[in-house]
């Protein structure tokens, strides 16, 4: 299973410069799949600081940074990262064929995402009640949405909440509108996700309250991988 979809994306990514791009999907260490979850175009760490400012309080000023991570969870790259991760933690490289077809049956529905298919998804992490809370999104849920820089727009379609600080809130948006287009083709330049800031959200929320991409950064082999 690994093997095929790892063709695939070595066909894709052979002009790049990332050192990942050009291994063999099979022989990506720890190394590189942290790599690719927290630092590269479809998965990085954001950080920022909070500054809480006690006039007279005799306490001054606090200064907190804050961190969030953003992915592009739907993305090719990202699934093969987060599968290959689990061979290197589950020893798959030393498995017998029996063990390894067992492996693979086990992971089958997330390496193929069928949810991938119909939505473009992206999951955001970080310690955020804001994103512990469905009903907060719901309320919300017309102005959350993706964008290309032609102003075409995806609202969310569906949402499922961290349960707690060390998960991630994934977020769907359709692929398509009502005439059978996707938002993102090669001929677009820029992707933006959009998440209105409210006056009581948290400060972390700042952090994703815009966040854009360069669509060349993400495009392998004329394909708009995510």
């Amino acid at each position: 299973m690994i093997l095929a979809f790892g063709r695939c994306v070595s066909a894709q990514t052979k002009d790049s410069n990332n050192g990942w791009e050009s291994i063999p999907v099979d022989q990506w260490t720890d190394a590189e799949v942290k790599s690719i979850l927290e630092n590269s175009a479809w998965s990085w760490r954001m950080k920022g600081r909070n500054v809480d400012s006690f006039p007279g309080g005799g306490i001054g000023t606090i200064v907190s940074e804050l961190y969030s991570t953003f992915t592009l969870e739907s993305a090719l790259t990202v699934r093969l990262a987060k599968i290959r991760k689990l061979q290197l933690n589950e020893k798959y490289d030393a498995m017998n064929a029996k063990d390894k077809a067992a492996f693979n049956k086990k992971y089958k529905s997330s390496m193929e995402c069928q949810l991938c298919e119909k939505f473009y998804i992206i999951a955001i992490g970080g310690d955020s009640r804001t994103l512990r809370n469905q009903v907060t999104i719901q309320r919300r849920v017309k102005l959350i949405y993706l964008s290309n820089e032609k102003g075409e727009r995806r609202t969310l379609g569906n949402f499922s909440p961290q349960t707690h600080s060390g998960t991630v809130a994934l977020f769907f948006f359709p692929r398509k509108n009502e005439k059978g287009q996707p938002l993102l083709t090669t001929d677009n330049t820029k992707l933006t996700f959009n998440f209105p800031y409210e006056p009581d959200d948290e400060p972390l929320i700042r952090l994703i309250e815009r966040v854009e991409i360069p669509l060349k950064d993400i495009v392998r082999e004329k394909i708009v991988i995510f």
